[in-house]
């Protein structure tokens, strides 16, 4: 839990640190900005159905349904 109390001056470095010499981290963040992968396109087209499957209002994750419907 202190990680999440760090202050920037510190955590960026060390974030920058890890990405240049640890290769999980570097692949692990590479995974999460590629725009081709499928999860995240799975998990917004699930949590819209939900959101709809409820009647909770989503207009941002509406607008973007082109960018991840099938």
């Amino acid at each position: 839990m202190l990680l999440f109390r760090a202050p920037t001056w510190l955590t960026a470095p060390a974030l920058a640190w890890l990405t240049a010499h640890v290769e999980p981290v570097r692949v692990n963040f590479a995974a999460h900005s590629d725009p081709e992968v499928e999860e995240p396109r799975e998990v917004c087209r699930d949590t819209l159905a939900e959101a709809r499957r409820l009647g909770v209002s989503a207009p941002r994750l509406e607008a973007a349904e082109p960018n991840f419907a099938p």
